[in-house]
C-alpha cells in the first residue's frame, strides 16, 4: 500500500510531468522518420507505444500520451493529403460521442450522488465539453482585478522548481479550485483560453487574445515547410490548447520540442555502437540514414 501511495505521488511531480512531455517529443520523431526506420526499430518503437498508452490507461490518464497521436494523425493526413470527408465527420462525432460519455463516467464515480439526477441532464452538463466553460462561468459572476496580460508573460516562470521558489504561483486551474471552493482536494476543471483571457482584459480579451492567435498561427502556417517540426507539435496539443492555459501550452511546447530537437542532433551523429547499428539501419543505408526526419 505504502509502495501504490509513492507511485501516486510521483505521477503527481513534475518530474513525471516533464518526462512524459520528453517521451511524447521522442516518439514524435520517430514517428515523423517511420520510413528511415529498420525492420526492429519499427517493432520496438511500435511496443514501446503500446506499453506507454497501456500504462497510461491502467492509471486513468489519456492526455499523456494524445498528443503522440494527433501528431501521428497529422503528419499521415499530411503525407495522404487528405481532406475532409464523410468519414472525417463521421469519426469526429464518435469521438465526440465516446469523450462525452467518459466525461460523464469520471464525474459518476467521483460523485455517485449524480446517478440520481435526470439522465439528459447529465448528459448535457457534465461532460468533457460543457465542464472546462465553467471555470468561465464562475469568473463571470465574480468581480476580481483584471490579471493585464501578467498570466502570458509570467509563462517562462513555470520552468523555476518549486523547490527554489515555493511561493511560485499555483497554475490557474489549481487557483479556480480555490477560488470556487477553497481547496484543490477534489476532481479539478480543466481552464481554456477564454476564461484566461478573459481574466486578463475583462470582456474584450477573448477578441484581443484570439486575434493574436490568428495571427500567429497564420504566420506558422505560411512558415510549416521551414519549421515542420514546431508545426506538428502545435498541432499535436490543440487539445490541450483547449482545455489549459498558455503556460501549461507554453511548457508542453517547450519540454517536447526540446526533445524532438535532441533527436534530430542525435539522428545526424556519424558514429553509434557497432550493437546498435543493425537496429537503427535499414540494411544497405549509412548511418545517419539519408532522408532522416524533419528538423525542429
Amino acid at each position: 500500500f505504502s509502495l501504490a501511495i509513492s507511485q501516486v505521488r510521483f505521477v503527481g511531480t513534475q518530474t513525471w510531468v516533464v518526462s512524459m512531455f520528453v517521451v511524447n517529443g521522442l516518439v514524435m520523431y520517430m514517428m515523423a522518420g517511420w520510413g528511415q526506420l529498420s525492420r526492429k526499430a519499427r517493432v520496438l518503437l511500435v511496443i514501446s507505444v503500446t506499453a506507454f498508452t497501456l500504462l497510461q490507461l491502467s492509471i486513468g490518464n489519456r492526455r499523456d500520451f494524445m498528443p503522440m497521436f494527433i501528431y501521428l494523425a497529422g503528419i499521415a493526413a499530411t503525407k495522404r493529403h487528405a481532406i475532409v470527408r464523410a468519414g472525417t465527420v463521421a469519426l469526429a462525432g464518435a469521438a465526440f460521442i465516446a469523450l462525452s460519455i467518459l466525461g460523464v463516467l469520471r464525474q459518476v464515480i467521483a460523485n455517485p450522488m449524480l446517478l440520481a439526477s435526470n439522465l439528459s441532464s447529465l448528459l448535457v452538463t457534465q461532460n468533457e465539453f460543457v465542464s472546462p466553460i465553467q471555470t468561465l462561468m464562475y469568473y463571470v459572476q465574480k468581480t476580481r482585478p483584471l490579471r493585464l496580460g501578467w498570466t502570458y508573460f509570467a509563462a517562462p516562470s513555470l520552468f523555476i522548481p518549486r523547490v527554489f521558489w515555493p511561493e511560485k504561483p499555483e497554475s490557474l486551474s489549481f487557483q479556480f479550485m480555490r477560488d470556487a471552493f477553497g481547496s484543490v482536494e477534489m476532481m479539478g476543471y480543466a481552464y481554456t483560453p477564454v476564461t484566461e483571457a478573459f481574466i486578463n482584459f475583462g470582456w474584450i480579451g477573448p477578441f484581443i487574445v484570439f486575434a493574436l492567435l490568428s495571427l500567429g498561427m497564420t504566420k506558422l502556417v505560411k512558415h510549416a515547410d521551414a519549421y515542420p517540426g514546431l508545426y506538428f507539435i502545435c498541432f499535436a496539443l490543440v487539445v490541450d490548447f483547449n482545455r489549459g492555459d498558455f503556460g501549461g501550452l507554453f511548457y508542453s511546447v517547450v519540454c517536447m520540442g526540446a526533445a524532438f530537437w535532441l533527436m534530430s542532433l542525435v539522428s545526424r551523429l556519424r558514429w553509434v555502437p557497432r550493437v546498435w547499428r543493425s537496429t537503427l539501419q535499414p540494411p544497405g543505408e549509412p548511418f545517419p540514414p539519408r532522408n532522416a526526419a524533419p528538423g525542429f
